[in-house]
């Protein structure tokens, strides 16, 4: 098994592929509908069926390329993800910056206006209907978990983060700071943001590390690629430069006026946790976890059916 864990580097592997995000259902062979796993506190259930597993050596038929594999939570997981999954090998770090003792504040996915910020958080800035999209307000003060207390199933993940800059908006600074910039997306897809859905890695001032992904742009400022991307320091009113859901703030020990620091990470830096547990992510991990499965089956039969030289 590599060093880093495999669900990890698939998980923004194939998100990270031509800046696909994890919403979009495409990228798992799957519908809309059937995409989204429960999103409970249970981990994610893994039912295998009969079909061959495709390796690495063995393309997979055409005909059987949509043939679901495995199922979890009885959404499907077909050949598209699992093949994909006996391609990805360890790389080594990024090494993109941190950014230290970085005033870290709190917001959540459906947020009223308050009498220090008149901005709500009912939509994003790259998400018009972002709290339908999610499933409802990630209510911070009523929680089972990390996840809010509700009616409704969120259909998102609940580490989320919100740093500013939009690089929609501001395309010139995209092209200049961004540096996973992709010039040919920009110029197909205009309104695709190339920055929604990265991951960072976040800090405390105890050393306790937690993942998340990049949702929303804020606080205050929209503009600030020198900070996000560069070596300046947030200047807003409160020096505050990264703002954080309640399940990050959960995680982390935080009281809504904290030091944190942070950097982008990429697929192969995110380490386990309850940040890929949710929503179409646990589809993911789930598909990781029994492809390690069947690999660890095979290496057992392997070695029962292996001659023995002390025998001969």
């Amino acid at each position: 098994m590599l060093t880093l864990p495999k669900w990890a580097c698939v998980i923004m592997g194939i998100a990270g592929l031509s800046v696909l995000h994890a919403e979009e259902t495409v990228i798992y062979g799957t519908t809309a509908e059937t995409a989204v796993a429960s999103t409970s506190a249970e981990p994610p259930t893994l039912s295998p069926v009969s079909a061959p597993t495709p390796t690495k050596n063995t393309p997979t038929p055409a005909a059987n390329a949509g043939q679901p594999l495995v199922t979890v939570n009885d959404q499907p997981i077909t050949q598209v993800v699992l093949q994909s999954t006996e391609e990805i090998i360890s790389k080594p770090p990024s090494n993109y910056p941190w950014k230290k003792k970085i005033v870290t504040t709190t917001f959540w996915v459906g947020q009223d206006a308050t009498t220090y910020n008149d901005t709500t958080n009912y939509a994003s800035a790259w998400d018009s209907k972002w709290t339908k999209s999610y499933g409802g307000t990630d209510n911070p003060t009523q929680r089972f978990g990390f996840l809010p207390k509700g009616r409704f199933a969120v259909t998102q993940n609940p580490f989320y983060v919100a740093l500013p800059f939009n690089d929609v908006k501001f395309p010139d600074l995209a092209k200049k700071w961004v540096p996973w910039y992709n010039k040919e997306l920009a110029k197909d897809q205009r309104y695709q943001s190339q920055c929604k859905g990265r991951w960072i890695e976040i800090r405390n001032a105890d050393g306790k590390s937690c993942f998340a992904q990049w949702q929303d742009v804020g606080p205050f400022r929209y503009d600030h690629a020198a900070y996000v991307f560069g070596k300046e320091r947030p200047n807003t009113y409160n020096k505050a430069g990264l703002d954080v859901s309640p399940a990050v703030k959960t995680f982390l020990g935080l009281v809504g006026l904290d030091m944190c620091d942070w950097r982008f990470v990429e697929a192969w830096e995110v380490r386990e946790g309850p940040w890929i547990t949710y929503g179409e992510q646990a589809i993911v991990m789930a598909a990781i976890k029994q492809r390690e499965q069947a690999h660890k089956n095979s290496t057992a039969r392997l070695a029962q059916t292996a001659p023995n030289p002390a025998t001969e």
